[in-house]
Formats: structure tokens, C-alpha cells, sequence
């Protein structure tokens, strides 16, 4: 997995980027917020983290898009695939502001400093948010395209608390099925045993690598 640093402080760089490597990410620094936001969906973190100290009104920017992006379900080529959290050093620890704007456009957590401490509240983050995006391995989808009746199989990449990311086997069998559509007759095997359930397509990804995000409940 990767990690995104957008920082031009070097001390900072150097030990979060320790810290990050211990827990076996690959990490990526940017300097320039506007590429590193540029850049953001052929990057595909699942972590990014910026100082509000050096970026005072960037972070917002940043938290924001992620934010609509999430709970809007904005339909962005290549977007459905990778699911970023956003989290913050904030080394004002008095600032009371830079909390509450956090808690607004979903922050997944912050750090105070690039201390000993520090880091380990910033490996607490990373774990605890960890245990919400699932990479499952040898698991499978499988269900009816309602417009054809054709039955699609095909690999689960991640699970992402209750949204899937799938990669069909057969490309043209999704042929018609679009953000929205209600899927027929759907099995989902993650390994215990098969299960059936109810799905909905939240977002198509038509360029290579081909995905779609599916969101399923019992």
C-alpha cells in the first residue's frame, strides 16, 4: 500500500516516512499540493498526510474533495478503486479550530509532532483505520447482469467496510450496467462460505484498470 506526504519540511519527511516504512507502505512525497492532488488517481494512497502548519488552507481543500467525493458518490474516472484517508500533523496543539474543521470534513486522525510520541499516535491512526479496508485475497462476486441475464464471475480486490472493489473475468458481460444499477441474483464467497446478498453499483471505472465499485448488504 502507499502512503502520501505532502510536506516540504525534511525532518518531518524523513521520520514519518521511517514510520510509515516500518509498517510496510510504500511512501511518496510531494512538495507541490496542486500536483500532488493532480496526481492523485494514478497515485492511489490509501493514506495521505499533509501539515496544516505548512499548508494552512490546502488540508481544507483537500478534506473537502475526499469528503464529497465519499458521501456524494461522485463518479470520477479511475476514482473507484482506491480509497484515501486523510490525516493531519498538526503541531498547534492549543488550536482548537483546526480540530473542529477536521471533525467536519472527515479526517481520519491527528498527530501533534514528529516525536517519539507523535509517531505513535500516528501508528495508532494508520491501524485503527487499517482494520476498516479489508484486501481480501481468492474471493469471488458473482451475480446476473439485469439488462442481459448473462452471469458475471470475476475477483473482489478489496472490501472497504460494506463496498466492494470488483474486477469482472469477462469485461463484456457488464456490458449496460452503469452507477446505480441494482444487480440480480448476487453471491458473494470471501473465503468461509458463499453467501447471498443484495448489491448496487456505486461507480464504473471504463478505463484500464477496469473495476466497479459495488456496495452489498445481507
Amino acid at each position: 500500500m502507499i502512503a502520501l506526504i505532502i510536506s516540504n519540511d525534511e525532518y518531518s519527511i524523513n521520520q514519518i516516512s521511517s514510520s510509515l516504512k516500518k509498517n510496510k507502505y510504500d511512501v511518496i512525497v510531494y512538495h507541490d499540493f496542486i500536483k500532488a492532488m493532480d496526481n492523485l488517481f494514478e497515485i492511489r494512497p490509501a493514506f495521505i498526510i499533509i501539515s496544516c502548519q505548512e499548508y494552512p488552507r490546502h488540508w481544507k481543500v483537500m478534506g473537502t474533495f475526499l469528503n464529497a467525493f465519499y458521501n456524494l458518490k461522485i463518479d470520477y474516472s479511475r476514482s473507484s478503486t482506491f480509497k484515501p484517508s486523510l490525516v493531519l500533523l498538526n503541531e498547534d496543539i492549543y488550536n482548537r479550530e483546526i480540530s473542529e474543521d477536521a471533525g467536519k470534513i472527515g479526517v481520519k486522525g491527528i498527530f501533534n509532532s514528529c516525536s517519539d510520541e507523535g509517531l505513535a499516535a500516528l501508528n495508532q491512526i494508520i491501524t485503527q483505520n487499517q482494520q476498516s479496508s479489508i484486501e481480501v485475497q481468492n474471493s469471488e462476486f458473482v451475480f446476473a447482469n439485469p439488462f442481459t441475464d448473462v452471469l458475471v464471475t470475476g475477483n473482489v480486490d478489496k472490501m472497504h467496510d460494506k463496498i466492494l472493489t470488483f474486477v469482472p473475468d469477462i469485461l463484456t458481460h457488464t456490458l449496460q450496467i452503469a452507477t446505480g444499477t441494482i444487480l440480480k441474483n448476487c453471491t458473494l464467497n470471501t473465503g468461509s462460505k458463499p453467501e447471498n446478498v443484495r448489491a448496487q453499483v456505486l461507480s464504473v471505472q471504463s478505463t484500464e484498470p477496469y473495476a466497479m465499485e459495488i456496495l452489498v448488504e445481507n
